[in-house]
């Protein structure tokens, strides 16, 4: 199976990170969201990959090219840049035309700016055996008003969806996450060349949910990167799971400078900093090359680069 990223958005609730990289750029454990994604496809076999782009295309373009080389990702990787906002269903839809030819086969999408480690093996078998118009990953979630969420069936058929729930519409505590595997059929409810969304277009066109649309539940480690307080809790998540791996006490990039006396807890450092004595760190990000001084105390917080 071939796979289709979607790179193309401008994290404006990302910002001011964002107003000078793509949100798919942003380092997560000092390494792009973007590169994450695609050694997770390529460890369940998916060498295939497209990206859609539009904002900073070539700032993505770059990295990915450089872990290419570098050795980092051995995938081939075309890219596809709008021209026009094509909405997620949309750039997808063009991205099949442009770099594979408007192939009618069946395609993985992910989202550019999930970090997760979930199983695309065992989806792809789900989709395979369930044999749908589309498969829907979802994953049950603690405050389902922040997402948009799906009603499933005994079936682990979709029966509805709600975007972003009061508390009082909260029937359901399963977010879409964004990974989903679509059909040609699919796709051909999405019109050439025009703006077009998958939750809010595609889905809500389709005749009887609960026999076209399968929802694959998953209890892998999933979350986006949407706004500040996402982007520094899913850094520092990783970083915990670093932790039982190394037993360090965080995550410390390549070539930094750390002071003996300064402490660092539950954060995350990336590479080439400088940290010097006195200085304390906790539950924060430090982004690359970044230089903290003296008897400085950083909570709470991300450190943007440079």
């Amino acid at each position: 199976m071939k796979a289709i990223i979607m790179a193309g958005g401008e994290g404006t609730r990302l910002r001011p990170i964002t107003s000078v990289m793509p949100k798919p750029a942003v380092p997560v454990c000092d390494k792009p969201a973007i590169i994450h994604i695609i050694q997770l496809l390529e460890k369940h076999g998916i060498n295939n990959i497209a990206v859609t782009l539009k904002y900073l295309p070539l700032e993505i373009k770059k990295l990915v090219e450089a872990a290419i080389v570098n050795g980092m990702i051995k995938a081939d990787v075309c890219f596809c840049t709008e021209t026009v906002p094509l909405g997620t269903a949309g750039s997808v839809k063009n991205c099949i035309k442009e770099c594979y030819g408007g192939s009618r086969e069946d395609y993985l999408i992910i989202s550019g700016d999930a970090i997760t480690d979930i199983n695309l093996s065992d989806m792809m078998n789900f989709h395979k055996e369930k044999s749908k118009l589309v498969t829907i990953a979802v994953k049950e979630v603690d405050e389902p008003t922040e997402f948009g969420v799906v009603l499933t069936n005994s079936k682990n058929m979709v029966t509805g969806f709600i975007e972003k729930p009061t508390e009082s519409e909260s029937v359901s505590n399963l977010a879409n996450t964004g990974i989903y595997i679509v059909t040609p059929d699919l796709m051909d409810l999405c019109p050439d060349e025009r703006a077009c969304d998958f939750a809010k277009d595609i889905f809500s066109k389709i005749q009887d949910l609960s026999h076209n649309v399968a929802a694959y539940t998953t209890d892998s480690f999933w979350c986006d990167i949407g706004n500040i307080d996402s982007y520094k809790k899913v850094n520092i998540e990783l970083a915990l799971k670093n932790i039982q791996i190394t037993g360090n006490d965080s995550f410390i990039g390549n070539n930094c400078e750390i002071s003996n006396e300064a402490q660092i807890t539950n954060s995350v450092i990336c590479h080439g900093c400088t940290i010097e004595s006195g200085s304390i760190i906790e539950n924060s990000v430090v982004m690359c090359n970044s230089k903290i001084g003296k008897n400085c105390r950083v909570s709470d917080s991300v450190i943007c680069r440079n």
